[in-house]
């Protein structure tokens, strides 16, 4: 049976989308739309995947080359018949790939608030040149840090804005939470005591970048974070040349030190019990057991950032999620379309070493079988529905990003009986909105991009920023590759019909 993920299309009314379709016309049989269809060579593979179901194939060689001419040939709509396609493609077909897409055609979204970021710090410890919050202050013209007693009003918030019985959310961020500390502690025992008390779960996860972290905040964060992210960009003088202090000097020591902390107190942390599918009950922590993450920032001065992928597997680290800059063209650290090859050849070399077993890499982490629920498909991080930042003063924004930007504020929780509602641009600004996105292979599996990005840097909420597109694109290709090679391959055939993986 060809692999297919009836999740990304189709009717699902549990979903609060519309099942109405952009696409009518087409039906089963009726042949791939080739703007969905998508023919890639990657790790010695030949693999077509239908962007409308996610459904991957394996292609043998010999048949790799008329497929790729029959898709180019291919007028968008499909309507081709089945007779004129390429060898075996008729199976895939029956098997229910290639259906049309639909589109939700309104801003309908999951009900209620589920996930609520915590900017607690608009203050930092470090320099960063890069950092999209100025510095931590968020263009404040004073470092602002959150109180416990605003911090308890936002967890107020998002617990009597979250539908019943959900698990919820929340993410404390900055700056650097660790500024804060005191009301990270204080608000994480409150929510915990009041969702328990309405019958509801409840995760927290902290983004830290280490330099001041303690053993006593580490055995903390063990104790009750979901997950923690901790910010090293790799290699001590790619870490050091952009991650500064304010006095102007390295932070790479320092943060690798307070990384080192975090992740002993998670290994110390007591075996997992029934439904804690966090941990492993193994002393020795194998590869993808620790909630702890390292997160790096790869720019213009480090394309050959698989090198310092390596270096933080090496130092132990092996949960990685390595970002692409986010900066305005023509700035220095920016990333140029002229990057592209070297960037496509530092992903293959990080897809060898997690094929090696060496690492893991958050963005080639694809799960082919139980993909997202739909209104994460379609809205991507679901910035201004159904996730919101709350920042020390107690404004409410879409998110984190857009922390101050007034057109994309969301009230304040300090408002009696505030009432959480959708920021209608950003929930209108789904996949099916924006014409990139409709006639990309990858839609998906990002959902659309960053909002933040598309408004800052790519024209405007339905304009996808073009080179973000093409480095998502670059690294789900090799996604996509590795996680074929997972699957065992089937016997070949005497035709040259596609395996599915």
């Amino acid at each position: 049976m060809y692999r297919r993920q009836p999740a990304l299309h189709g009717r699902d009314e549990r979903a609060g989308l519309s099942a109405k379709t952009a696409a009518a016309g087409r039906g089963p049989g009726d042949g791939p739309d080739p703007s969905l269809a998508h023919i890639f060579e990657c790790r010695g593979q030949h693999l077509l995947l239908d962007g409308a179901t996610g459904a991957l194939v394996r292609l043998a060689a010999a048949a790799a080359p008329a497929w790729r001419d029959w898709l180019t040939n291919t007028p968008a709509g499909g309507g081709t018949a089945r007779s004129e396609g390429p060898p075996g493609w008729d199976e895939p077909v029956a098997a229910g790939l290639f259906q049309p897409p639909t589109y939700p055609v309104d801003a309908a979204v999951l009900q209620g608030l589920h996930s609520l970021c915590l900017n607690v710090a608009h203050a930092c410890d470090l320099q960063c040149a890069y950092c999209f919050a100025a510095g931590g202050a968020y263009g404040g013209a004073r470092a602002a840090l959150m109180s416990p007693a605003t911090a308890r009003q936002a967890i107020d918030y998002l617990l009597a804005n979250a539908p019943a019985g959900r698990t919820v959310n929340v993410d404390f961020f900055g700056g650097e939470p660790l500024l804060a500390w005191d009301t990270v502690e204080a608000t994480v025992r409150y929510a915990g005591r009041r969702a328990a008390s309405r019958g509801m779960g409840i995760h927290f996860t902290l983004t830290t970048n280490g330099v001041a972290l303690t053993a006593a905040q580490a055995r903390f964060c063990a104790e009750h974070m979901a997950t923690v992210i901790v910010s090293l960009d790799g290699r001590p003088a790619t870490h050091d040349r952009l991650r500064r202090t304010p006095d102007g000097g390295g932070s790479y020591q320092r943060a690798l030190a307070g990384a080192g902390l975090m992740w002993e107190a998670f290994a110390d942390r007591p075996p997992a019990t029934a439904g804690d599918k966090t941990l492993s009950d193994r002393p020795d922590r194998p590869l993808g057991s620790s909630p702890v993450w390292v997160r790096g920032t790869y720019t213009a001065h480090n394309l050959d950032f698989s090198r310092d992928v390596t270096h933080l597997a090496q130092m132990g680290f092996n949960q990685i999620s390595m970002e692409p800059v986010s900066a305005a063209a023509g700035d220095a650290h920016a990333l140029r379309p002229e990057h592209l090859p070297a960037l496509r050849e530092a992903y293959a070399e990080v897809a060898a070493l997690v094929a090696a077993g060496g690492a893991r890499l958050f963005h080639y982490e694809l799960n082919q079988t139980q993909p997202a629920c739909r209104p994460k498909r379609y809205l991507g991080c679901a910035a201004g529905a159904g996730y919101a930042c709350v920042n020390p003063h107690g404004e409410i924004y879409a998110c984190h990003q857009f922390d101050g930007c007034a057109e994309f504020g969301q009230g304040a929780v300090a408002t009696p009986a505030a009432a959480y509602a959708p920021c209608e641009p950003l929930a209108a600004s789904h996949v099916g909105a924006k014409a990139a996105c409709r006639a990309c292979w990858a839609q998906l599996y990002c959902g659309g991009g960053c909002h933040y990005a598309a408004w800052r840097y790519g024209g405007g909420l339905t304009q996808p920023h073009a080179l973000s597109c093409e480095i998502t694109r670059m690294r789900l290709e090799f996604a996509l590759a590795l996680a074929a090679e997972q699957r065992p391959r089937l016997p070949t055939k005497a035709d040259p019909a596609p395996v599915p993986v």
